[in-house]
Order: C-alpha cells, then sequence, then structure tokens
C-alpha cells in the first residue's frame, strides 16, 4: 500500500446532475435515520432503552451507537471526507447488518427483522451514486 503525501486536493470524479440528484435522494433518508436515531440513542429514550434490553445489549450500548450515528452523518453531509465517507459507509453496513442479525436471534416479528435491509438497500444506492467517492 502506498501513502501519497501531497498538499493538493483530491479530484472528485466528474458526475452529471442526474448522478447527483439521485445520490441526494437515496442519502437523504439516510441523514434523517442518522440524525433522528442517534440523538435518541444518546439521550437513551424509553423505545431506545426496552429495544436494547429487548435485544441482550448492555444499558450503555446506545451511547456507542448514538455518537456512531451521529459522526457518519456528519461525514456524509460534509463533501471533502472521500476517505472517511468510505468508513461511515462500511461502519453503518455493519451496524445495520448486526441490526438484523440482532432482530432475527430475539425473535422479532418479520417486518422489524427486514428494516435494517431496507435502510440497507437505500445506502447502497447512495453508495452507487455518490458523487464524491473515487
Amino acid at each position: 500500500m502506498l501513502l501519497r503525501m501531497t498538499t493538493e486536493p483530491e479530484k472528485l470524479p466528474a458526475t452529471t446532475a442526474r448522478g447527483r440528484l439521485a445520490y441526494w435522494i437515496f442519502i437523504a433518508p439516510i441523514l434523517l435515520f442518522l440524525l433522528w436515531y442517534g440523538v435518541n440513542d444518546l439521550r437513551r429514550t424509553p423505545d431506545v432503552a426496552s429495544t436494547l434490553v429487548h435485544l441482550g445489549y448492555p444499558w450503555y450500548f446506545g451511547y456507542f451507537l448514538g455518537l456512531g450515528k451521529l459522526l457518519a452523518l456528519l461525514t456524509f453531509a460534509y463533501p471533502g471526507t472521500r476517505r472517511l465517507r468510505e468508513w461511515a459507509y462500511a461502519g453503518f453496513t455493519i451496524e445495520l447488518l448486526c441490526a438484523f442479525g440482532s432482530h432475527v436471534f430475539a425473535g422479532d416479528p418479520l417486518g422489524v427483522q427486514i428494516a435494517p435491509l431496507i435502510f440497507l438497500v437505500i445506502l447502497g444506492m447512495a453508495y452507487w451514486f455518490d458523487p464524491y467517492r473515487s
């Protein structure tokens, strides 16, 4: 692996207006999700606390989830963080897959189980149309 050290700004790939519009259509619900649940995780609302207990996680796990979601929100919202965006995509993908698995193992209803997978598809579409990735 070669590290490149330069003061030149990274060149963004040329994208079409249609591709940028598609990106914002798909990233908008992700940003709203990250904001809403990031704040609720940090505030430990009754819904979040009961869900964490139901899934078998410790009470303080919501703080880690909330902080991670808000950091991902900031990374997705600021276009100049190309490498951090890759990490945010990966981290949120892992979080959604773990949420799916947790709900499956807890025996939750099918609608609750597949909700993280729906957001994962939306995240994948946002990644596909992301004009700021390499």
